[in-house]
């Protein structure tokens, strides 16, 4: 199966909601037509990533423990259609121009692929600012094995060009590839947005296949219990 980016174009970089409370609202996903579910992702950091092929389309949904958080699209070849928030007006979303999309063969066969999207850029607001995102993908040769599957390490950089005075927003993370399921997880991180830098926590911790206990549910099971030191005053910046 051919799977997509997971949480990586969501430049919210694991963005955190002070997380109080785990009670889901849905045990299982709804997902439009002619789309099938093919693998479940329950993360580290209170959530779960539910993948699924939908024609020549692959659609991830995040969910978090008040249900869900994001939805993307892309190729089956990974280059970005689309990435925003279930709850507003937050992400991306490719527009028509010239463009060099991310290419996971490219990035096998090579190593390496970088990518240049014209996108419109929205940020909790109905307008969007029109901009590039651009970045590359990057193969480290190193290896780990999670929940039995054994994942290939992937360094991801990403930057959106935002108007003065917020300066250009930029990710560094790493990913996990599973060239068994050819399928890409996001993994840890930081975000940039001028000198304002926020952690990322995100990794796979269990990976789920169909017909397994769990599939398909996206209730989060890890990271769901608040760090009271997080919650004091000041110690927003260790977010994650």
């Amino acid at each position: 199966m051919r799977h997509g980016m997971n949480g990586a174009w969501t430049m919210r970089g694991g963005a955190v909601a002070l997380l109080l409370s785990c009670t889901p609202v849905s045990a299982e996903p709804a997902y439009p037509d002619g789309c099938t579910p093919e693998l479940t992702v329950q993360n580290i950091d209170c959530e779960v990533d539910i993948y699924l092929a939908c024609g020549d389309r692959v659609r991830v949904q995040n969910y978090g423990p008040d249900g869900p958080d994001t939805v993307e699209e892309m190729t089956a070849d990974w280059s970005l259609l689309f990435s925003m928030d279930t709850s507003g007006p937050s992400g991306l979303v490719v527009r028509d121009g010239p463009a060099e999309p991310l290419s996971r063969d490219a990035l096998l066969a090579e190593g390496i692929s970088r990518f240049s999207y014209p996108v419109d850029f929205y940020l909790q607001r109905p307008e969007p600012v029109a901009t590039r995102l651009t970045g590359t993908f990057r193969m480290t040769g190193d290896e780990t094995e999670i929940d039995g599957h054994v994942l290939q390490r992937v360094e991801t950089r990403m930057t959106v060009d935002l108007p003065p005075p917020a300066g250009p927003l930029e990710t560094i993370q790493t990913g996990y590839y599973s060239e068994a399921l050819d399928v890409f997880m996001e993994g840890p991180g930081s975000l940039r947005l001028g000198d304002r830098v926020q952690q990322v926590t995100k990794g796979p911790k269990r990976i789920i296949l169909p017909g397994a206990d769990g599939f398909l549910s996206t209730v989060p099971l890890f990271g769901c219990v608040a760090d009271e030191a997080f919650l004091a005053p000041g110690n927003e910046e260790r977010a994650g």
